[in-house]
């Protein structure tokens, strides 16, 4: 398969992969283009939720209400147009209900109380703790400000039980019962009476209610992924050295020495014997025993044999 290695590999695969990732920036334009008419198409699902308060101990042992955003689903809304609507309103019209999908939360919006970054607040602590139960400077529109996950803790909580590997979700069995329990043997005498109530009726919730959540839930899954794409995987790759991302990542979120061109440099001073910072691509940095340098240095890369291929990266 082409370009399959990533440690084991010789010059001419390097050189056939440093060409074509080099040459395929000028895709990144007309990329992007379409990932932005794709999330145009696919369309959102915003949800409101019931706010209330919580108890939340300080780390002095003293304790303070504090926000909390529940579960409880107040309002839905979709793009006017999309995909997401037209489904919606197919399932909808098939007796489904829309709070049976999924919370559909939305880890990437958040939203810094003044309106700025923390980073560019002069009032924000950097050393205030982030808790389950909440983030100093963040509003929290949504339950468990859009993450769900697994608790960890260094103590025990009410009656001596260790939280640690509940999941943060209310509905967590376990925490709703209040103990660890093998769930399958508890529940045994119920599943028997609900796999009958439900069985007759199983192609009819098939076609009428999980084939149209799977297909809801897809697009969403589909727009997180263009997303990820957009704001996370092409900028800390190409980002400075394309059209529409004219200006090279933050070094405070992205890895400078993992962008592109920092990479292409590093492997070149590898292969090639460079001149002035510039790789000259006649000449193979094999190093010496004497002067270690270039291929000395690693086992696994490895300058062409005369039986090999020069045409091909197999």
């Amino acid at each position: 398969m082409s370009f399959s290695y990533l440690g084991v590999f010789r010059q001419t695969q390097w050189k056939f992969f440093r060409s074509f990732v080099l040459r395929e920036r000028q895709a990144v334009d007309p990329r992007l283009a379409v990932i932005e008419a794709e999330l145009r198409r696919i369309g959102a699902i915003t949800v409101r939720y019931q706010a209330t308060t919580t108890v939340a101990r300080n780390d002095d042992g003293s304790f303070e209400n504090v926000p909390k955003v529940t579960e409880q689903r107040r309002r839905l809304s979709v793009s006017a147009g999309s995909s997401l609507e037209k489904l919606l309103v197919a399932y909808i019209a098939n007796g489904g209900n829309p709070t049976d999908i999924s919370l559909f939360l939305q880890p990437d919006s958040v939203f810094f109380d003044g309106g700025s970054d923390p980073e560019d607040n002069p009032d924000d602590d950097p050393s205030a703790a982030a808790t389950d139960v909440s983030v100093p400077g963040v509003t929290d529109l949504q339950p468990y400000y859009g993450i769900v996950s697994l608790e960890s803790t260094s103590g025990y909580g009410v009656g001596g039980r260790n939280p640690m590997g509940l999941s943060t979700f209310s509905r967590d069995p376990n925490r709703r019962i209040g103990r660890d329990i093998d769930i399958s043997d508890a529940a045994a005498s119920i599943v028997i009476k609900m796999d009958y109530a439900r069985r007759w009726t199983m192609q009819s919730i098939q076609e009428k209610r999980n084939l149209m959540e799977q297909r809801i839930i897809k697009l969403m899954d589909l727009r997180e992924q263009l997303m990820e794409e957009r704001d996370e995987i092409l900028v800390q790759s190409v980002g400075g050295t394309v059209e529409r991302m004219s200006e090279l990542p933050s070094g405070e979120l992205f890895h400078r020495e993992l962008h592109l061109s920092k990479i292409v440099q590093a492997i070149d001073n590898v292969f090639y014997v460079s001149d002035a910072g510039v790789p000259d691509m006649n000449s193979v940095n094999l190093g010496t025993g004497e002067d270690p340098d270039g291929l000395s240095m690693y086992d696994t890369l490895w300058a062409d044999d005369p039986d090999d291929d020069l045409f091909s990266t197999a």
